[in-house]
């Protein structure tokens, strides 16, 4: 996944249950916060599938810390590992394979690991039809020199395969299986607009979105993306491939459309750090006819894309309007003649 912050709610994308997540920690430069921001995203997954997600939790660069120092590093790991089910543990509870690769010390003991979870994995030992096999063998095969399928192409592959085409049932469980395993993308049950796009190569979703989320061209300005520009932001890709990848980023709540012509939508990833100048629109001061109210919240922690997500939620307020928005904070204009200013707290003021 792209570690860029920009690039931190696409990795939904890829995410699926059935899986087996290995979250990789930097012992000599720990962050707790990032750790459980981590697990909690895999522990989504699973809440929102009923899929099992098994997660290995690795720390690295052990020698560079001592003893005492690792001992402390794994209990607190432990314990915020404590509150996410299916993590792997240890013969004395601890649930942390700390290794050094400039030694190998540990790493077989990763490799263990694996070859444990994988033998607790409720779908390990259940039985698999061939024809999935099969059909999974033919996607690796296209892998290599296709990105995606039509529908059309899905279901002569359907058909090479032994599944029947015309049996609804029986092609969406197999697709459901692709998926699962992560051999196939497909998000033709969330729009009608990705019913035919059936993505066989994982990195090039990945490249469509860094066409987006990105800094290195003029094509989005101040966060704004302007559709008519959706031929250079994405010249790569065919026009008619456009409008499927708007609607996934609309699903996804990772842009937002605004009202008006032309065409355009937010992208809050990519909006400016800056906080902008307000005073137009937020007085110092309050008339003395009003009573201003304030709530402030004090984070110790924000998990990086949050406040994206929340901006795009608060502007599916009805009347909501945004007056000015940035990396950090929005101001709402609601019902035309109120407004309310909704910083994200504290860190960046």
């Amino acid at each position: 996944f792209g570690g860029q912050d920009v690039f931190w709610n696409t990795h939904q994308f890829f995410m699926t249950g059935n899986t087996m997540y290995i979250v990789v920690v930097n012992l000599a430069n720990f962050n707790g916060h990032i750790l459980r921001d981590w697990l909690d995203q895999v522990e989504t997954v699973y809440k929102q599938t009923s899929l099992v997600c098994q997660k290995l939790i690795i720390g690295t660069h052990s020698s560079e810390v001592s003893p005492t120092r690792l001992d402390e590093l794994e209990l607190e790991i432990t314990e915020h590992a404590r509150f996410v089910q299916h993590v792997y543990e240890r013969e004395d509870g601890r649930r942390v394979l700390s290794v050094d690769s400039v030694g190998c010390e540990n790493v077989a003991a990763v490799a263990d690991a694996l070859c444990v979870m994988a033998a607790r994995h409720p779908t390990t030992k259940r039985p698999v039809s061939s024809r999935l096999v099969a059909l999974d063998l033919r996607l690796s095969c296209y892998r290599a020199t296709l990105n995606l399928l039509t529908r059309d192409e899905m279901h002569t592959l359907f058909d090479e395969c032994g599944i029947n085409p015309k049996h609804e049932a029986e092609t969406n469980t197999a697709i459901s299986f692709m998926v699962a395993i992560g051999s196939l993308l497909y998000f033709g049950d969330i729009d009608s607009a990705l019913e035919d796009m059936f993505i066989v190569n994982a990195q090039w979703l990945a490249n469509v979105m860094s066409c987006i989320f990105t800094f290195q061209h003029r094509w989005i300005r101040s966060g704004v993306f302007y559709h008519r520009d959706a031929v250079q932001v994405w010249k790569s890709y065919p026009v008619e491939l456009h409008r499927p990848f708007l609607a996934m980023l609309e699903h996804f709540e990772l842009v937002f459309p605004l009202e008006g012509n032309p065409p355009r939508s937010l992208l809050p990833g990519v909006l400016p750090s800056e906080t902008p100048n307000t005073s137009m629109w937020w007085r110092t001061q309050p008339p003395d006819d009003c009573v201003e109210y304030n709530r402030y919240y004090d984070h110790t922690f924000f998990p990086l894309g949050m406040f994206g997500r929340l901006l795009v939620r608060l502007l599916h307020i009805d009347g909501a309007r945004p007056l000015r928005t940035w990396r950090y904070g929005v101001l709402l204009g609601l019902f035309d003649d109120e407004e309310a200013a909704v910083p994200e707290g504290g860190w960046k003021a």
